[in-house]
């Protein structure tokens, strides 16, 4: 195999653009940590911190091979002991990389990546140069495969980073590979099986590296699509009903197709596509990334749909085969079969997930049933419609005002989250809670807590700690019978199990429990961690388990670790491990830590998210044998400035009399201590300085007590 570096190539090729000086404000050239790995199926890897220049090195040079696999590349940043190549080990990611295949032509993507003005690399990829027909059949740039890299201005926490990746595809107008997204995602270093017409690009590498608050602002995100009222065939049984659980992609695909849409399908569920009359990169829509068939509008012109809007196979059908006319459509509809054997949901407890159970069209079987295609159109009318209406008054039976178990701290009829690292005590510290509500006791800030008679709490364990539970019963002698648990206390629980969430509703149907702790969420269902889509569906369940029974919903939920050269304190939601979904489904955050490293024993509670109150004053604590000893929130140390540092060693320098200047100099850079902070400190503690042996000689210096006024000051002739 051999290689062909094209760095000088490249620097004539970009007219000279941008050499690759690299130096930051302090003179030193920054690096960008990145993780190698050998292979793809070799998932241990090191790690090496390299240049924009070593970058460069390594993007421009393509190695000649006839298959895709070999050395990888991830701005992925890894502990240093665990570089392995899993998403649960991403501590944060330093380099923002993206893929486009046969979406952009070359032009087309210089110029974006351009006009963000930040340091940047793009090359081709091992199958540049070769179409693919199958997945890509309409590609506007057939063949074009490219990869792109932006150095970060600071490596960005692994669970901010699909919130980044989504940022830059929204540059992108959302051509670019979703696969990207995982920020354990390794990237092939460059290769191709002939080296022929392999393409490297720099961008801007004497700039400011890319901060993502300058990419493209997200729009709010809806808790789920947001459907078009019109036909969306909402019913049992009728035919449009059972269209829409029915169809796939490709039927709503062939209607488009038929009314001059373009759509590039794929592998994946978001199959992509442009309205008529677009060219050029970019989309209008996609088709099927919420579920199956759907049709998610983003243009506002592509007429009769409009922009933001999802819309369900039966909609796009009744709006393009019979413009709006969905009496039609239905009728239609029914003479092909449709309607006649109506389909219920149903929660499985099969191993198959509540939100999969759920949508009745993933459990839909194939019917081989042609969608008719009918040139008649005609337009609805308001008799094909049922209106109903409240007003405002309505709301007064539906929520009563906030309650709270504790005030400003843990509302009923909501989520409420604890998090925190591992030992920090989260579950000893929910426990503690429920100690309080049936003994009787003061919450930790002092507030009175009166019980009902009899209260029992439902404690829901996911994790297999009930052992530990127990021992911390025993140790408190906390109240026994209060408890609920299932018949067998060591079955395992999972909300998405059709008896499992049976038996909670059943149980706070019967026991009235004020509050209900999930210890812990991870383990509590099936879904993906990381996906929006499906831990939104978990979270909107706990919330309306919690809504309708209006108890306090806990759940004990982990933080993922803070990136290198990044605190521990004080939390922010962001370190919530998996999909922001579970953030924004709880409407109370209590985040647990340590302020003081120097004093690990000594924490503190905070609610960093309160979207109902005003955020209550944090508590302090130390786990003991009998639970957490509450009192008075410690706080973080003071950060000792430069020039503090230098103070005290200029105290301890000079205490025994004057030094020359140039030894205290060399001592002070021993000691970590800066010349300016130096100097600094030597001006607040009015030392004097001065020469001894005439013009040329030597300079002294000395406490403020020796000071001879008028002295000359060092640097004066």
């Amino acid at each position: 195999m051999s290689n062909t570096s094209l760095v000088q190539q490249t620097a004539r090729r970009n007219n000279g653009a941008h050499a690759a000086t690299g130096r930051d404000e302090t003179g030193t050239t920054p690096t960008y940590s990145a993780s190698f790995f050998p292979q793809l199926d070799k998932p241990r890897g090191h790690q090496k911190p390299q240049t924009a220049q070593q970058l460069a090195e390594l993007f421009s040079t393509c190695d000649i091979r006839p298959d895709k696999d070999g050395a990888l590349i991830s701005g992925a940043i890894y502990a240093p002991d665990n570089v392995y190549r899993s998403g649960e080990n991403v501590l944060a990611v330093s380099m923002l990389q993206v893929d486009c295949d046969e979406d952009f032509k070359l032009s087309e993507l210089c110029e974006l990546i351009e006009q963000t003005g930040a340091p940047a690399f793009l090359y081709s990829t091992h199958s540049h140069g070769t179409p693919d027909t199958v997945k890509h059949p309409n590609a506007h740039a057939p063949g074009e495969r490219y990869r792109a890299a932006w150095l970060l201005s600071e490596p960005i926490n692994a669970a901010d980073y699909p919130n980044a990746w989504e940022r830059a595809n929204r540059l992108f107008e959302g051509e670019i590979d979703a696969a990207c997204k995982d920020a354990s995602r390794a990237f092939y270093l460059p290769s191709h099986p002939t080296g022929d017409g392999f393409i490297f690009r720099a961008f801007n590498l004497d700039a400011p590296p890319l901060r993502v608050a300058d990419l493209p602002e997200l729009p709010p995100e809806p808790a789920r699509p947001q459907y078009h009222p019109t036909g969306s065939g909402d019913g049992d049984g009728r035919p449009g009903d059972d269209y829409n659980a029915q169809a796939t992609n490709e039927d709503t695909a062939q209607i488009l197709e038929a009314h001059g849409w373009t759509v590039t399908r794929s592998q994946a569920n978001r199959w992509k596509a442009k309205r008529p009359g677009k060219s050029g990169p970019g989309i209008s829509a996609t088709v099927g990334h919420h579920a199956p068939g759907v049709l998610h509008v983003f243009s506002s012109n592509a007429a009769p749909f409009e922009s933001g809007h999802a819309y369900k196979p039966y909609s796009v059908l009744g709006l393009l085969q019979h413009g709006g006319d969905f009496k039609a459509t239905s009728k239609v509809l029914a003479a092909s079969g449709y309607g006649s054997t109506p389909k219920t949901p149903t929660i499985t407890n099969d191993g198959a997930t509540f939100h999969r159970a759920a949508r009745a069209y993933d459990h839909a079987p194939a019917t081989g049933k042609v969608l008719p295609i009918n040139p008649e159109k005609t337009k609805a009318t308001d008799d094909d419609f049922v209106f109903d209406f409240s007003t405002d008054e309505k709301l007064d039976e539906c929520f009563t005002g906030i309650k709270w178990e504790w005030e400003n701290y843990i509302p009923r009829g909501f989520v409420t989250a604890l998090v925190a690292e591992q030992e920090a005590g989260k579950s000893t510290v929910a426990q503690s809670f429920c100690d309080v509500i049936l003994r009787g006791d003061r919450w930790p800030d002092g507030q009175p807590h009166t019980p009902r008679p009899d209260t029992k709490l439902l404690w829901i364990d996911t994790e297999g700690t009930l052992s530990l539970f127990h021992d911390r019963m025993k140790q408190w002698d906390m109240p026994r019978g209060r408890f609920i648990l299932p018949p067998d206390p060591l079955q395992e629980l999972t909300i998405d199990d059709a008896r499992t969430w049976v038996w909670i509703e059943k149980a706070i149907e019967k026991f009235n429990p004020p509050m209900v702790v999930i210890d812990a969420l991870s383990g509590a269902h099936n879904a993906q961690a990381n996906s929006e889509d499906e831990m939104k569906l978990v979270m909107k369940r706990l919330s309306g388990l919690a809504q309708r029974h209006q108890i306090a919903l806990i759940v004990i939920h982990h933080l993922s670790k803070p990136a290198p050269g990044m605190k521990a304190f004080p939390v922010t939601i962001h370190r919530l491990r998996g999909s922001t979904a579970i953030s924004q489904y709880c409407r109370s955050i209590i985040a647990l830590g340590a302020p003081d490293e120097s004093r690990p024993d000594s924490k503190r509670l905070d609610v960093i998210k309160l979207n109902l109150a005003k955020k209550p004053p944090a508590v302090g604590y130390e786990l003991t044998d009998f639970g957490p000893a509450w009192g008075e929130a410690p706080e973080p140390p003071k950060e000792r400035r430069a020039i503090d540092n230098a103070i005290d060693f200029l105290s301890v320098a000079l205490a025994n009399g004057a030094r020359e200047s140039k030894g205290l100099e060399e001592e002070a850079k021993q000691a970590g201590v800066g010349r300016n902070a130096l100097f600094d400190a030597k001006k607040v503690l009015k030392i004097a300085a001065t020469r001894e042996g005439g013009k040329e000689g030597r300079w002294f210096w000395a406490p403020a007590k020796n000071t001879v006024i008028g002295a000359m000051e060092e640097g004066e002739a």
